[in-house]
């Protein structure tokens, strides 16, 4: 499991649904969620969200190649960091479960 250095100066975002981050982070500029930029990875946003800020992305690199996932975590000027390495997680339970174990384990602080 990747362990997450939390930065004591970085804010987390603190919000309950996945439509609150999108539109903090399209509010603040960024394009994370654009239906471009979600087409060209062919990305998917899960809806549970852990502690405020950490989510989990899937993606999929082609046709032939099976579906990946991303823990990510949002700050509180909507910018977005990834948490593990890129579709480190094979499996949906690993991802969340890493996601649900940073805020469990307090590697962060949400706002």
């Amino acid at each position: 499991m990747t362990i997450f250095q939390k930065n004591p100066n970085q804010q987390y975002a603190n919000v309950r649904h996945v439509g609150q981050l999108i539109n903090l982070n399209e509010s603040n500029g960024y394009y994370f969620f654009n239906e471009n930029t979600m087409r060209a990875f062919n990305s998917r946003v899960h809806s549970d969200i852990y502690g405020g800020c950490v989510f989990v992305t899937s993606e999929k690199a082609s046709y032939n190649h099976p579906r990946k996932y991303t823990v990510r975590i949002m700050h509180a000027n909507g910018s977005i960091e990834t948490c593990s390495s890129f579709q480190q997680y094979s499996t949906r339970y690993q991802a969340h479960a890493a996601a649900k174990h940073l805020v469990e384990q307090g590697y962060l602080t949400v706002i």
